[in-house]
């Protein structure tokens, strides 16, 4: 289900996407910022997984909206998961901390109700994520290794226009599947993944 999924929202985004950007003019460009918050799931290997753990998020985006119907951005944005306590055993403690999550996305939505300064819509994400942490197990600490993975998502919401001002409420799901590896245990890794926030965001129209 997890392939299909993922799938599902590349195949959306992409050809949402590649459509949109072929008629882009530079009258419809427009620039925004947003800030969320919501859970994630931070999963360590041998010492479980807290799936509810608290979540801020913010970001700048830039992209193109036309025919009132359809809008491509780009958006660099990060989620900072609180730190995380998990246990194995009695004896065994680890402390996930000081956890960031940089994500380079690119998102296409289908906006319903055209011509209305009410637009629902519904869209998919693709892109690319970087999780960076730092660990303690018991008394030993270390970094998680840096990388880059594959990172999809769907999101959902409301527009509402103000002459040049678009204002924006909504939910999202974004996960990946990329594994970090304990810097001083190949075994041990980390998985931070499963991000649903409701979110705001405003934008304005060049």
């Amino acid at each position: 289900m997890k392939k299909l999924t993922t799938l599902f929202t590349a195949i959306t985004a992409i050809t949402l996407s590649a459509s949109a950007m072929a008629e882009m003019t530079e009258d419809d460009i427009f620039i925004g910022f947003e800030a969320g918050y919501g859970q994630s799931k931070v999963n360590a290997s041998t010492f479980g997984s807290k799936k509810d753990d608290d979540t801020t998020a913010y970001g700048l985006r830039v992209g193109s909206t036309w025919d009132d119907e359809v809008r491509g951005y780009f958006t660099i944005s990060q989620y900072k998961p609180d730190d995380v306590t998990l246990h194995s055993g009695a004896a065994n403690t680890l402390k996930v901390k000081s956890i960031e999550q940089l994500n380079l996305l690119l998102s296409a939505d289908y906006l319903f109700l055209q011509g209305s300064d009410f637009q629902p819509f519904i869209g998919g994400t693709i892109g690319a994520t970087e999780i960076k942490a730092k660990g303690m197990k018991n008394t030993e600490s270390a970094d998680y290794k840096k990388k880059w993975d594959f990172a999809y998502g769907v999101q959902g919401g409301i527009l509402f226009h103000i002459d040049s001002i678009d204002l924006e409420a909504g939910v999202r799901y974004q996960s990946n599947d990329a594994e970090h590896k304990w810097k001083k245990d190949n075994g041990h890794k980390l998985k931070v993944t499963e991000s649903r926030q409701v979110y705001a965001a405003a934008s304005i129209h060049f």
